[in-house]
């Protein structure tokens, strides 16, 4: 699965795939984006983890995160079966978006 995760990035591994036409290829910056939008959901939700801890609770929240960062986690690796680039790229966005939410609730 962690192999999948770090695969389903790499511009080389998405672009060598018989399925992608010419046209239809992520480059380094489609693939830098995807992976810094963990980083700006964290700078998103960091300012309000306190109020959502206090609004649910330490241990419920923990559970939430956890909860989303493990069905991300499996997202990630379920990543590498799509089969359309731009299909692909904001799939891409919106799991490690959720990530991000789902690290910083930890």
């Amino acid at each position: 699965m962690m192999m999948l995760n770090v695969a389903s990035f790499l511009p080389t591994y998405v672009n060598t795939k018989e399925w992608v036409p010419a046209d239809q290829t992520l480059d380094s910056t489609d693939v830098s984006f995807i992976i810094c939008v963990f980083s700006v959901a964290q700078i998103i939700f960091a300012p309000f983890n306190a109020s959502i801890k206090n609004y649910f609770g330490s241990k419920n929240t923990i559970l939430i995160g956890f909860f989303m960062l493990t069905t991300t986690t499996f997202g990630l690796g379920l990543m590498s079966y799509i089969d359309n680039a731009s299909t692909f790229k904001y799939v891409g966005i919106s799991i490690r978006f959720f990530m991000g939410q789902g690290d910083i609730l930890l």
